[in-house]
């Protein structure tokens, strides 16, 4: 079987960018929303440690906070192509912040991604005020690689050993519930793929890619008996990562976790991995994206 390398990860994501300009087309008019951008959590002014807030309009604003990690394969993506999943949000009064990472390379992994994920979220523990935002308690939203990370976040909140083991500091933020779309959840299992050559794994995965006790470690995987949070997953039939939100589903049924399980079964090969992030307009998606609100609507209040 032919493997993937790192020139053929550039070149499939630079056609995938292409792509997201045409997806994008049926999102709302963003002038309608007010954006404050740029948020400097890191104070280094480098655009990958930087956050974005999407207010809800002032006459549908309910105060309450959803967080947002977006996807992307750790290599690709930023948070300006979440923006019209944040308006599905914001149209339901809540407002959003977009997180923004690094992206992995041959030099760096996901542990630096990590790291500055928790920076800006501890920030957002100590500033939410001043940028008027309700501080006492957010949502975690994340969709494929930014699942992964929402739902490590999500147990490192519950268990502050994880961030010890992490090596982070939450700084104190709290949250009522995580929902996560198609997230890499078995992140050990992901890294030993055998569609990307050593080169493209290396990409992917940063310089410790072969290191199985590394990796294990930013797994979330590996801390799931922590998670006490109320949990959304949701999946579809066409999704090339569809294993990875179903090995989380079963491992929370052995260990009798309640959870909210959202699959679409759709034939339509359109409704593809994290469609409901990509494409808000499809039925399927508007399904999934509802869903979650409805998840998060009655939990405001009820943070751990």
């Amino acid at each position: 079987m032919m493997k993937v390398s790192a020139l053929g990860l550039k070149i499939l994501f630079a056609g995938w960018a292409k792509h997201d300009k045409h997806i994008h087309r049926d999102w709302p008019d963003l002038k309608n929303y007010e954006i404050r951008k740029d948020v400097d959590a890191l104070g280094d002014g480098v655009h990958d440690h930087q956050f974005d807030i999407f207010y809800a309009p002032k006459e549908k604003r309910l105060g309450k906070t959803l967080i947002d990690i977006h996807g992307g394969a750790y290599i690709y993506s930023y948070r300006e192509n979440n923006y019209g999943y944040a308006s599905v949000f914001a149209d339901a009064g809540y407002d959003v912040v977009l997180l923004d990472y690094p992206h992995n390379s041959k030099k760096q992994g996901a542990d630096e991604q990590i790291r500055v994920l928790a920076k800006q979220l501890a920030f957002l523990a100590t500033h939410a005020s001043e940028l008027e935002l309700d501080g006492s308690e957010f949502g975690l939203i994340g969709d494929s690689a930014g699942g992964h990370f929402a739902l490590l976040f999500a147990e490192a909140f519950c268990d502050p050993n994880i961030q010890k083991e992490l090596g982070i500091d939450l700084g104190g933020i709290r949250f009522n519930g995580v929902a996560v779309s198609s997230p890499v959840y078995d992140y050990l299992s992901a890294a030993h793929t055998d569609g990307l050559s050593v080169s493209g794994k290396k990409y992917m995965f940063g310089p410790n890619y072969k290191d199985d006790e590394f990796i294990k470690r930013l797994s979330p995987k590996t801390y799931i008996e922590s998670l006490s949070l109320p949990l959304f997953i949701n999946g579809c039939r066409h999704d090339f990562i569809g294993e990875q939100p179903l090995m989380l589903r079963e491992e929370l049924k052995k260990l009798g976790r309640d959870f909210t399980w959202c699959f679409i079964d759709a034939e339509d090969n359109y409704v593809d991995h994290v469609h409901n992030v990509t494409k808000i307009s499809l039925p399927e998606s508007r399904r999934v994206n509802d869903a979650i609100l409805a998840f998060f609507g009655p939990l405001f209040g009820k943070a751990k």
